[in-house]
């Protein structure tokens, strides 16, 4: 089991950052918003293409490949900037399976006990720390994509769906304590799929694959819950959600997703989410976390 400090750096939003980006939405967000805080931005971008849209937010764009931690901490600290924000998808293992790993990250590799992604992230976390750098919590950064409290649909869950989010928001919660995965899927009662290393889209379609076809006794959708672990650290890997996690659990049968308010992010905002969401004939329920 991994501990997890919650974060304790405070976002400037008028102070420059440094956003450390890989795939996804969530970096452009953070980049907009940040620049509407009035703050200059440079980009080290762990894609060889950042999409141009983000590119020309920056100051400066430096692109560096996952492996090269040394050296994008070094650049870092070239800028002057100590404040940090990690952003985007990164594959596992993608850190210390590139050909360009550098002496940093190979140390970093060999002495971190726990290698799942939240063990990986936080020896990273350490490293930039112990060099004077603040890395800084992603919910703070992307305050406008955070779950709030509530069922955020016109579609509400029915009684079949409320027990089955009970218990798919527990074993979600305990999960991602354990550091085994973000989401759980459950159908009457039973549990159908739990994440663990191929991630949420695939676990969503294995879902889909189990339930079609199965025994009529246990009737109505899946229902999907994603939640962070107690004390997650909310500097990095937050869980998300967005149009691609929408796509899988239609097409895997899904009827009600389950999110952890203040706690897990809506990438494609939650207004246009909810809207699709309520397209699919899909609600969204943002629960509180037990330890709230």
């Amino acid at each position: 089991m991994v501990q997890y400090n919650p974060g304790t750096v405070s976002y400037e939003p008028q102070e420059p950052l440094v956003l450390v980006a890989g795939a996804g939405r969530l970096p452009l967000a953070a980049a907009r918003n940040h620049r509407a805080g009035g703050g200059r931005l440079r980009l080290v971008s762990l894609l060889p293409d950042p999409p141009p849209e983000l590119a020309e937010l920056a100051v400066e764009v430096a692109i560096y490949s996952p492996g090269q931690i040394g050296h994008i901490l070094k650049h870092i600290l070239g800028t002057g900037v100590r404040q940090v924000s990690l952003l985007g998808k990164v594959v596992k293992g993608k850190l210390f399976d590139d050909l360009k790993l550098d002496a940093l990250a190979m140390k970093l590799w060999l002495t971190t006990g726990d290698k799942s992604d939240h063990g990986i992230m936080l020896a990273l976390c350490r490293a930039a720390e112990e060099r004077g750098l603040e890395v800084v919590s992603q919910l703070e950064i992307l305050a406008g994509l955070v779950t709030p409290e509530g069922v955020l649909t016109r579609k509400r869950p029915g009684p079949a769906e409320e027990s089955d989010a009970g218990l798919a928001f527990r074993l979600a919660r305990e999960c991602a304590r354990l550091g085994i995965g973000q989401t759980v899927l459950v159908r009457g009662g039973m549990v159908v799929a739990v994440e663990a290393l191929e991630g949420s889209d695939r676990c969503l379609a294995r879902a889909g694959e189990l339930v079609r076809g199965g025994s009529r006794l246990f009737k109505g959708g899946l229902v999907m819950a994603k939640a962070a672990g107690h004390k997650h650290d909310v500097r990095f890997d937050v869980p998300t959600v967005g149009s691609e996690t929408l796509a899988g659990a239609k097409e895997a049968g899904v009827t009600c997703i389950v999110l952890e308010s203040g706690r897990t992010l809506i990438a494609d905002g939650i207004r246009e989410f909810t809207r699709a969401a309520d397209k699919a004939g899909i609600a969204v329920w943002g629960r509180p976390s037990f330890d709230a």
